[in-house]
């Protein structure tokens, strides 16, 4: 019951950080169209390769506000962005921490951890505007990379997207915790916490279903 309830308190943070970014792109959902766009994409990631949910949520924002692909996947660019910065950087502390405690750690997954946050760190800070091209189908591509200075701005929406990334990080440890309790399984938070933020960078190859 607690993982049931968890859960619907995940997706419903997932459609609070759809509203914040389309917000900024000039598109207005509701708290509960937001959620239920949320519980839809992730219906369709679990049971289609490539995380298909993305696609069913660009399809229907498309044919219910005429919102334009290439907005949508700006706003999926950034989102990533903030999601893989802090899920990056908590990872590289639950890495040290854990190294403290047992004496294990992976250099090959701090570097991970290490090179992503450094690289969107890099994109936050000092990301360059990319000139118009003559080319259209260039310039969509352009105008996705170029999505992040949309948003850039507003200081407000970063934050809020970055804390509601590190809160559905949290809640998914705890969801993972109680996973493993089921099997009668003991697993520490900063471990929960670990595997939690590897599986967020694990969007990255999300090749087959779920």
């Amino acid at each position: 019951l607690l993982i049931i309830f968890l859960f619907f308190i995940n997706y419903l943070i997932l459609g609070l950080t759809t509203k914040e970014l389309l917000n900024c792109l000039a598109l207005k959902l509701s708290i509960s169209e937001a959620f239920a766009i949320s519980i839809i994409t992730g219906f369709y990631n679990i049971i289609t390769p490539f995380r298909g949910g993305m696609a069913v949520r660009a399809f229907y924002l498309k044919k219910k506000h005429d919102f334009p692909y290439s907005d949508f996947a700006a706003s999926l660019w950034v989102s990533y962005i903030l999601i893989f910065l802090v899920s990056s950087f908590i990872g590289i502390i639950a890495t040290l921490v854990i190294y403290l405690q047992e004496k294990i750690l992976s250099w090959i997954v701090l570097s991970v951890f290490s090179v992503v946050f450094i690289f969107l760190l890099t994109i936050i800070i000092f990301s360059p505007k990319i000139a118009p091209s003559k080319n259209k189908w260039i310039n969509k591509f352009i105008k996705v990379i170029n999505g992040w200075h949309l948003i850039k701005t507003n200081k407000r929406v970063i934050f809020s997207v970055s804390l509601l990334s590190l809160l559905q990080l949290i809640i998914s440890a705890i969801m993972l915790q109680l996973q493993f309790k089921v099997f009668n399984i003991e697993v520490g938070f900063i471990k929960s916490i670990f595997l939690t933020a590897i599986s967020s960078l694990g969007i990255i190859i999300g090749l087959t279903p779920a």
